[in-house]
């Protein structure tokens, strides 16, 4: 029922902005301390909301998850209060968070990193360059190569932080989108469409170039092409 907007915020680093589904501002935060607000995860209930953010004014970039409650006040009114704040000693920007149940997890280029006991702890899992990262389920779907001009891998990752899926999948990827059940990746000339666990369950190929791809309901996908939408 929410949405955030991450904007300029001034004399602040950045400003992200609150809003329900109607397009009412709830509540916004501005970052002082934090740096650079970088992007924004809910988890289910929308209960909780993380911010990852990067400081770069020392010697190398510090990056932060600042993590809010959700709730309301005595008035019925939304109510965001800051809970929590994790860090690492890596440099890393954390360009995507997600929650999988209660637990946080942020991405840098190369590594994935968990909040557990009130730190950021890295997984122990390789990957040279993550480019796309997708929840479906309690799953995430991390698409990443080896190295520049290599081909793309996907690698499905579960509750548990164990690798369940990891295969190629193409050179070019043109769009990714998730439903809470099924990942679609449009790959070079071909839409791939695959549920929670890694399974295939539909691979289409097509003749033309696709620019976008999205999930309009749970079981139906949109894509736009060079001719249109289908």
């Amino acid at each position: 029922g929410y949405f955030a907007v991450i904007t300029d915020g001034g004399d602040a680093y950045g400003e992200v902005i609150l809003y329900n589904s109607q397009g009412s501002i709830l509540s916004s935060w501005s970052s002082y301390n934090s740096g650079y607000p970088v992007c924004v995860a809910f988890n289910n209930d929308s209960t909780y909301m993380a911010v990852s953010t990067v400081n770069t004014t020392g010697a190398s970039a510090v990056p932060y998850i600042r993590l809010f409650s959700i709730g309301k006040n005595n008035n019925n009114s939304i109510e965001v209060s800051d809970q929590a704040i994790y860090t690492t000693s890596d440099s890393a920007i954390f360009a995507s968070v997600i929650f999988i149940g209660d637990n946080i997890y942020a991405f840098a280029s190369d590594s994935i990193y968990k909040v557990k006991d009130n730190e950021l702890a890295k997984l122990n899992v390789n990957f040279s360059s993550v480019n796309y990262v997708r929840k479906v389920n309690n799953n995430m779907f991390v698409v990443y190569s080896d190295s520049v001009g290599q081909l793309n891998k996907l690698a499905v990752i579960n509750g548990s932080d164990k690798i369940i899926y990891d295969s190629d999948i193409g050179s070019d990827i043109n769009g990714i989108a998730s439903s809470d059940g099924l990942c679609a990746l449009s790959v070079d000339k071909r839409i791939i469409i695959m549920r929670s666990d890694g399974t295939i369950t539909r691979d289409i190929s097509v003749d033309e170039n696709v620019l976008r791809i999205d999930f309009i309901e749970d079981d139906k996908l949109c894509a736009v092409s060079t001719s249109g939408v289908h």
